[in-house]
Formats: C-alpha cells, sequence, structure tokens
C-alpha cells in the first residue's frame, strides 16, 4: 500500500572536509501503522541498477517521544514502527565520488 504524505526534504554539507552531507527527512503527519522507506535504485538517464545507499554512512528516526527503531531490509530499504506525531528521519551520505551518478563533496564545491 502506499500512502500520500507531506514530505519535506532538508540537504546540508555537514563537513566538507570529510566529504560528508547531511540529510533530513520530515514527515509531518504520519498517518500509517508503520512505513518502508526506499531509496531509488537508479538515476534518471541512467539504464543501469545502482546502489544509491551505498554511501549512507549513518541513519536515525526519531519521532514526538523520542528515537523510532529502524529496520534495514536490503541495501535500499528500511521499515519504521508506528510513529507518535512527526517523524524526521536524518543520515549522513559520504560524496567523494566525482562523476555524474555519484555525490562530491570537499571544502572547495559539492
Amino acid at each position: 500500500m502506499t500512502a500520500d504524505f507531506d514530505l519535506t526534504y532538508r540537504v546540508r554539507p555537514a563537513s566538507p572536509q570529510a566529504h560528508l552531507y547531511a540529510v533530513e527527512l520530515e514527515i509531518p503527519r504520519p498517518h500509517v501503522p508503520s512505513l518502508v522507506l526506499d531509496m531509488a535504485a537508479w538515476i534518471p538517464g541512467s539504464y543501469m541498477i545502482r546502489d544509491c545507499a551505498k554511501n549512507i554512512v549513518r541513519i536515525e528516526a526519531t519521532d514526538s517521544t523520542g528515537p523510532v527503531d529502524l529496520e534495514k531490509l536490503d541495501k535500499q530499504t528500511w521499515h519504521l514502527g508506528y510513529p507518535h506525531g512527526p517523524l524526521t528521519i536524518r543520515y549522513q551520505v559520504y560524496a567523494w565520488e566525482l562523476s555524474v551518478r555519484a555525490a562530491y563533496l570537499d571544502t572547495t564545491h559539492g
């Protein structure tokens, strides 16, 4: 089942010298008993399956009561239990591949 949510993403350079972006996803009204989060396995213009989640170095979820358990199901999918109120997922991405199909960040550019 697919649910309809309002989503807000924030992306910022967390630590350019360590090549880390910080990503924050907010779901203000998660109105389902549990959630499955999927990261894409493709990029526009590419006809190959990619591993877009391989550079996630840390991921966590919180709601209005505190931490929410995350269970990694496969290379790009996580299951979350029932959230109580607004849900925030935060993760860091290691970005050290200078190509058209990956992420890059250092102290000069991203």
